[in-house]
């Protein structure tokens, strides 16, 4: 049962310490006859941590969801004969190919053909713009959970679509070398 109250008798001593502490310091969590709610409190603590991690986890599928969809290095164009030219040129001109990787790890998806580039790309954005969504307190409790349900599942076929991709991609590079 969650959101059980235990008595301070029945938690192990460290717990019961922390207790009496956070009581004495105003804890509400804390009521009157020095019950102490345990799950609640582990709960928030998740949450808090959650909200911390929020700004990183969007940021960093926004990052993504541009480097698929972007102009540079647009993932989702590798194989057009002009986009790979153009991001080449460029990556050598700011000597991005000294400093960061080779042009061809940027391009290294149209090796392959554009059917299994778009099928590794396309689903794995979808997947870093559901992840945002995924850890969002106010998404989890819309729509009944409905919205955190479905965006779960969309995700987890968007990983599986990406996959299969990113197989079909290497067979094909395998078999052509």
């Amino acid at each position: 049962r969650p959101c059980k109250l235990k008595p301070l008798a029945l938690l192990p001593a460290t717990a019961r310490h922390r207790c009496v502490a956070r009581a004495a310091a105003g804890d509400e969590d804390v009521p009157d006859g020095g019950e102490y709610n345990i799950t609640k409190n582990r709960a928030a603590g998740g949450e808090r941590r959650l909200a911390s991690l929020y700004p990183f986890v969007a940021a960093s599928a926004s990052l993504m969801v541009l480097w698929v969809f972007g102009p540079f290095p647009g993932s989702w164009l590798t194989g057009v004969q002009e986009h790979d030219t153009f991001v080449s040129d460029l990556y050598q001109r700011l000597h991005f190919d000294t400093i960061i990787a080779p042009a061809s790890l940027l391009l290294k998806y149209g090796e392959a053909g554009r059917a299994p580039a778009l099928m590794h790309a396309l689903p794995g954005a979808v997947w870093c713009a559901l992840a945002p969504l995924q850890l969002h307190p106010r998404s989890r409790t819309a729509f009944g959970g409905g919205l955190h349900r479905w965006g779960g599942r969309a995700m987890l076929a968007a990983a599986a679509a990406l996959m299969v991709g990113r197989v079909t991609w290497e067979t094909v590079i395998w078999t052509m070398a």
